[in-house]
């Protein structure tokens, strides 16, 4: 019979340390989103090394937002405050109150937006 229990810091670590790598991927890759070989290619030339952002003292990356990790942080904050209760409407009451529409992109700005005039789509 195959254990399929984990402990509970061993599945803390496993979620914390995928989910911190997804925003360190997004982030970091940030510099090539929606570019191509050939733009990437003329611009930076061979990359042997990490060719994007200017670090502040603190190792952050300053007015750099990025709203692919956003619905995943909303939905955490929803779960905090309702439970296994939480609804669709929890989640876009959330998303507006949480979430500055400056910094949303493609789908989410267009959830945004569509939250904004009410045409909550459930």
């Amino acid at each position: 019979m195959i254990n399929t229990q984990i402990r509970d810091d061993a599945l803390f670590n496993h979620i914390y340390g995928g989910f911190t790598g997804r925003v360190m991927g997004s982030t970091m890759g940030a510099i090539a989103e929606n570019h191509t070989y050939e733009d990437i290619k003329s611009t930076h030339g061979t990359i042997d090394r990490y060719a994007g952002f200017i670090f502040d003292a603190d190792g952050h990356i300053p007015g750099i937002p990025n709203d692919d990790e956003m619905f995943e942080m909303i939905l955490l904050v929803a779960l905090e405050e309702n439970g296994m209760d939480v609804t669709t409407m929890d989640i876009a009451r959330k998303w507006l109150e949480l979430i500055d529409p400056r910094f949303t992109f493609t789908a989410e700005r267009v959830a945004i937006e569509r939250f904004q005039r009410g045409e909550l789509m459930f």
